[in-house]
């Protein structure tokens, strides 16, 4: 989290400089981290939760729980054949840990709402089974940010990925030829 002046450019490089060197990362990574941190005043994540996220064509990484890292930390294995929302999840949680320390505003939005799961339908769902399909961090007060990073991990932990494949995707791609076309 910021130190007790976020506007403090000096007390705002110290306390992403004691993040990122909590997290393992190389020193070198602080500069570029620390512009981004300056000039992008909040972060914004779209999510896609459908059924097409459950293809198994991504990698994460997993702790082997050994020293002798290249950055002296734990060996870290690559996984291969994981779900692209396991892959997904573990960038959100990557983020979301480094926000909740160094009070980087984000806001999460899920592309389809759970309430219209397909699973939502066929029996009441308990309250801790019901959640937003837009949920933030870092945008209350640093008492509201244990309990934001409890809510970050149960949606990502219990999203149904049951839904049909948004139309987004192909909007973007279509956006994207069409950018290609009348660029430089």
């Amino acid at each position: 989290m910021r130190h007790s002046d976020p506007t403090d450019p000096s007390s705002s490089k110290a306390a992403l400089g004691e993040c990122l060197s909590s997290l393992g990362l190389p020193p070198g990574l602080l500069s570029p981290a620390y512009h981004n941190y300056l000039n992008c005043e909040s972060r914004m994540w779209l999510l896609d939760n459908s059924s097409h996220m459950k293809k198994q064509d991504s990698h994460v990484g997993r702790s082997l729980g050994r020293e002798g890292g290249t950055l002296g930390g734990s060996i870290v294995e690559r996984v291969d054949r994981a779900t692209r929302w396991e892959e997904l999840k573990e960038c959100v949680e990557f983020h979301a840990e480094m926000s909740s320390r160094c009070w980087i505003p984000t806001k999460f939005w899920l592309v389809n709402d759970p309430a219209n799961s397909a699973t939502g339908g066929q029996r009441r769902r308990e309250p801790w089974e019901r959640y937003s399909q837009k949920f933030n961090l870092c945008h209350g007060t640093p008492r509201d940010v244990p309990s934001e990073m409890n809510l970050i991990r149960h949606v990502m932990k219990n999203a149904t990925l049951d839904q049909s494949p948004c139309p987004l995707s192909s909007c973007l791609r279509s956006l994207s030829r069409g950018l290609i076309k009348h660029g430089p």
